[in-house]
């Protein structure tokens, strides 16, 4: 076949290409996250930021070197492509971090939340930064034109030359690099495809290798504060929960509003605040609550006792209808 023909190239051109194409496009949204916390007001701050791909790609060069062996390359590089396609599309577009409780999220989710994320959008990302390269991966020809043990030395001197790099980096940038992930950790969760590899072991360990934690009590050190303690009205607090979309035919006629926008929503009186909520999951309940709990909050001082009465008591009925 003509691309198999084209595609060909030895173990550590392979490794080298594939370290380099996870450099340039799988943490994209890591390098333009990271630069823009630093000020380019220096030639040190330029060299720091130009200092990052490199530190990457050599990272990526060494992993790769040691876990891509014969007859296990291929498949794993195909996950690292897909698993980072993906998880490069929910950051990009939702503007989330991977860890351990979002792939918990991922693995725990049910199939009505699973397809309303499915969009062409989604397809098309994944298509281009996923599916086409794992295609060229696995149409890719390695050759092995030299003997095993000259592979394997050059193997070895490639991963000591990006250790040096990587040394050399560090003595020249440790401070800059130091500051940059203690003050913000969250950008080191963007690195793929460690982030969702990281996230999924710790899903697993918890899962499946920890068992009967002991409970912990928290916040015991706890008071009201002076501005709580002197007011004389009790504090509501509004917590929504919920995860699982509502079917669409129990909902009553004047919940059924998603995926219109959030100004239309608060035209039309689902929502009295001023705060417009874009709700595309579909869980109209809690824009219910929301709505209704908002005008008992928002009251008046003249307002009689049974009328804040009768509103809890027909957001209870109408909450239970949207059950």
């Amino acid at each position: 076949m003509w691309l198999r023909q084209r595609l060909q190239c030895n173990s550590l051109g392979f490794t080298l290409a594939a370290a380099l194409f996870f450099t340039l496009f799988q943490n994209a949204l890591f390098l333009h996250r990271a630069w823009s916390y630093i000020t380019f007001d220096s030639v040190h701050s330029v060299i720091f930021a130009a200092s990052m791909p490199v530190v990457i790609f050599c990272a990526l060069n060494i992993i790769f070197s040691v876990l891509t062996v014969p007859y296990l390359r291929k498949p794993l590089i195909i996950f690292f492509l897909l698993g980072s396609a993906a998880a490069n599309y929910f950051m990009f577009s939702y503007g989330v971090v991977i860890d351990g409780n979002m792939m918990q999220n991922a693995f725990e989710t049910n199939p009505q939340e699973a397809t309303a994320l499915l969009t062409p959008r989604m397809g098309l990302w994944l298509a281009l930064l996923g599916i086409l390269p794992a295609v060229a991966v696995c149409f890719t020809q390695i050759r092995q034109t030299r003997p095993w043990w000259y592979m394997v030395g050059l193997r070895a001197a490639n991963v000591m030359l990006s250790l040096v790099v990587i040394l050399i980096v560090a003595a020249l940038f440790y401070k800059d690099y130091a500051s940059l992930i203690r003050n913000n950790k969250s950008v080191v969760k963007m690195l793929t495809p460690s982030n969702f590899v990281a996230g999924t072991i710790k899903f697993t360990e918890q899962r499946y290798f920890t068992r009967n934690l002991p409970l912990v009590k928290i916040g015991e050190d706890a008071r009201k504060g002076p501005l709580i303690a002197r007011q004389t009205k009790k504090t509501l607090v509004i917590l929504v929960v919920g995860r699982n979309r509502p079917r669409r035919k129990l909902l009553p006629r004047r919940l059924r509003a998603r995926n219109q926008p959030a100004p239309e929503a608060g035209r039309r009186g689902l929502l009295q605040e001023r705060q417009f909520l874009r709700h595309r999951n579909g869980d109209l309940r809690a824009l219910h609550v929301l709505q209704h709990a908002t005008q008992g909050v928002r009251r008046d001082s003249g307002d009689a006792p049974g009328r804040h009465a009768r509103r809890a008591g027909a957001c209870r009925r109408q909450c239970a209808v949207a059950r």
